[in-house]
């Protein structure tokens, strides 16, 4: 599974990777030690659908 990482200056990084389903993933990484879930939009990879705090 690749891996893409993403620094988001002031927040963190995002970890965004797909699923063997062909659904985009990734999990945000705060500076403040809090990690969110976003699922990605299937039309639009660049749009979260959902995103859930970890």
């Amino acid at each position: 599974m690749e891996v893409e990482q993403t620094a988001l200056p002031g927040i963190g990084l995002r970890h965004d990777f797909t699923t063997r389903a062909g659904r985009r993933v990734g999990v945000i990484s705060h500076r403040t030690g809090r990690r969110d879930l976003v699922i990605y939009d299937q039309d639009d990879p660049d749009r979260a659908c959902q995103t859930v705090k970890l």
